[in-house]
């Protein structure tokens, strides 16, 4: 028996929100647990969910989402929150500006970034 991987979504961007939900859910072994707007909602989701996979987007509304994925990593015991394996998620069109913020975010927070692209 397959154990479906658990995916919490945190973007602000409604329209990419449920568009990543939509079609994460599609995805035979992928169950979303949740998906929130802000960074203070989306602390609750992780710290609630303890999922697999967390989507952040770094650019979000009421804190960053490097600030969230911290703050999730202290709250927990720190084998739990490791569990947690972090996407980053931005919109800087700057490489520079990806690194500098993916570099701050190393340490504690996530473990691959992704840039999102409108064509």
């Amino acid at each position: 028996m397959m154990v479906d991987i658990r995916v919490a979504i945190i973007e602000d961007h409604s329209l990419t929100r449920i568009g990543m939900r939509s079609s994460l859910n599609e995805q035979e072994g992928i169950q979303v647990v949740g998906d929130e707007a802000t960074a203070s909602n989306g602390l609750k989701l992780l710290q609630s969910t303890k999922p697999d996979i967390a989507i952040v987007d770094i650019g979000l509304p009421d804190r960053d989402g490097i600030w969230l994925v911290q703050q999730f990593r202290e709250s927990l015991v720190s084998e739990t929150a490791a569990q947690t394996k972090v996407i980053m998620l931005t919109s800087f069109a700057k490489e520079q500006m990806v690194r500098t913020s993916f570099v701050q975010a190393m340490p504690t927070a996530g473990c691959a970034y992704a840039p999102k692209q409108l064509y």
